[in-house]
């Protein structure tokens, strides 16, 4: 089978759905389309596209209905999806060529991938001429990870459809909508863009998140701004690859300049201890390393807006000691304080209101005016002086071997009692968890109570006798290492709390760890090295 140049060839009728096939029987080898010439499916209803040709020429997908891939092909010329026709890859890859052009009109679909299938199907490859109707829908829907191609300098109406992760692979604009049906973006350091000089649509199914970039959106002069009313203007979805952390802005006095907005997030596991007072009058004494970014371009001003940022993954506090703060700023923050959202401090949603277009350009955190009852995330503290009280700002830095953060422990931080280091309490104390370093790293609990609700890990000196207890949770962790023999009393207040471990390991080769009191484990007690001594206590 011979096609010649400017030659075509038209399957089925564009008045019938007939399903009409490409020539059968004829063996691969001896079918020759010439590159100019042209194949068109363009049956009302559905049709399945040969891969018997070595190469098409020119192919187009016309009318209505679907037209599947039976397999790979190659389209040497151009590729056109015309009328309403969606052209369906399945699993199989379209390879295009540097020289042709790809279009898709008004109405058309593309979908990439099997939605039963992991097979990785990308965009058509090598075209370098690609116009996408505005109108147009491209779906990303294998049943897995994908790619997002960036050579379409515009998407009309971009679908991620099925689970697994779909990476951008450059910077991504979308003229019209924006489905996140399903899965996460990772925007791979580049820009998604939605809208083009107009403003365009977001549909998220179920927190779905863009993470790893930039998320651009164009608002227009005069058009309200919402991130709960469809078409969800306001809504940028960030966060990390596992966390939603969105960005909502809502407007109470629309933009009365047209322009983008673009957002950032930033993880980050620590947090900064700071002393200000922020622009409504509140001292705050410690901030988030994690970090949402706005920036404005484009022409974008005016109007007053509310924002409201999510943080996740923080640690169990006070919603009420939590504010949104900005990182720059004499003094930092911008408009006005409004109680914090979410239900659960660890996920808060904090808020300001009344803020103008100029004032949504920032580096926006979470502050905690109670960092001791709020911690947000946990701090590691490490002892630095010989001898120390606990409770003393001179007795600890934030990293090992550091200079003073002038600074003391929260109840929902890590402590580290490093070498040749005596740290003393001075009243109880509750933390997470505790190292003592070996070779003179000392805890002395001198008389007050120690609550661990995470791990111990005495690998030094833990001073405990009758009148000082370390008090569990019910899942404390306790570990003996290196050498020594000790004595270990748990406080006897609340059986089966108090006196609960999660685990107790001991790993003393030639020590013995004394029971002081009766203790229990849930999890396991683990005798690597050295003696367990209960005496009259029961375990």
């Amino acid at each position: 089978m011979t096609m010649a140049a400017g030659t075509g060839l038209t399957l089925g009728n564009t008045g019938n759905p007939a399903a009409i096939a490409f020539p059968t029987t004829f063996v691969t080898a001896f079918i020759t389309l010439n590159v100019t010439s042209t194949v068109t499916y363009q049956s009302t209803a559905a049709q399945t596209i040969s891969n018997a040709p070595p190469s098409y020429g020119n192919l187009t997908a016309a009318t209505s209905g679907t037209k599947t891939l039976a397999g790979a092909i190659t389209v040497a010329g151009n590729l056109a999806i015309t009328g309403t026709a969606t052209l369906a890859s399945d699993i199989y890859q379209i390879i295009g060529n540097a020289a042709g052009s790809m279009t898709m009109a008004a109405g058309t679909g593309l979908t990439l991938g099997n939605t039963g299938s992991a097979i990785v199907v990308a965009f058509p490859t090598i075209f370098t001429a690609i116009t996408l109707n505005a109108t147009s829908t491209v779906a990303y829907q294998g049943n897995g990870n994908q790619t997002i191609s960036g050579n379409p300098p515009t998407y009309g109406i971009l679908t991620t459809a099925t689970s697994g992760i779909k990476t951008l692979a450059g910077n991504v604009t979308v003229a019209t909508t924006l489905n996140m049906t399903a899965g996460n973006i990772n925007l791979n350091t580049f820009t998604l863009t939605l809208g083009n000089g107009a403003v365009a649509t977001l549909t998220n199914g179920g927190s779905k998140i863009a993470y790893g970039g930039t998320f651009t959106r164009y608002l227009l002069l005069g058009t309200a701004v919402s991130s709960t009313v469809a078409p969800l203007y306001g809504l940028f979805p960030m966060g990390t690859s596992t966390d939603y952390r969105p960005i909502e802005i809502n407007s109470t006095d629309n933009p009365t300049g047209s322009g983008y907005v673009s957002a950032v997030h930033t993880d980050a596991a620590g947090v900064t201890d700071v002393a200000y007072v922020d622009n409504g009058g509140v001292a705050i004494q410690r901030i988030t390393d994690m970090k949402s970014t706005l920036s404005t371009s484009g022409g974008f001003g005016g109007g007053t807006y509310n924002l409201d940022v999510t943080f996740t993954a923080l640690v169990a506090g006070v919603a009420g000691n939590l504010r949104m703060e900005t990182i720059a700023g004499a003094p930092p923050g911008v408009g006005a304080h409004a109680a914090t959202g979410g239900t659960d401090p660890t996920a808060p949603i904090v808020k300001r209101t009344g803020l103008t277009a100029a004032n949504l350009a920032n580096d926006f955190v979470a502050g905690t005016t109670n960092k001791t009852a709020t911690p947000m995330r946990r701090q590691d503290y490490y002892s630095i002086v010989t001898t120390g009280n606990w409770t003393t700002a001179g007795t600890w830095s934030e990293t090992d071997g550091g200079a003073s953060c002038g600074c003391t422990p929260g109840t929902g931080d890590n402590v580290f009692i490093t070498s040749n280091n005596t740290i003393s309490l001075t009243a109880n104390t509750t933390i997470v968890d505790v190292t003592i370093y070996p070779s003179g790293g000392v805890l002395n609990l001198n008389d007050f109570d120690l609550t661990i609700n995470g791990n111990l890990t005495i690998n030094g000196t833990l001073t405990n006798n009758g009148t000082n207890h370390l008090v569990a949770n019910g899942s404390s962790n306790i570990t003996f290492g290196n050498t020594g023999n000790a004595t270990l009393f748990l406080d006897q207040t609340t059986d089966g709390t108090t006196n609960r471990l999660g685990t107790l390991i001991l790993n003393r080769t030639g020590n013995t760890i004394t029971m002081g009191a009766s203790l229990q484990t849930a999890t396991a007690l683990t005798l690597t090295a050295g003696k367990l001594a209960m005496g009259a206590n029961t375990l």
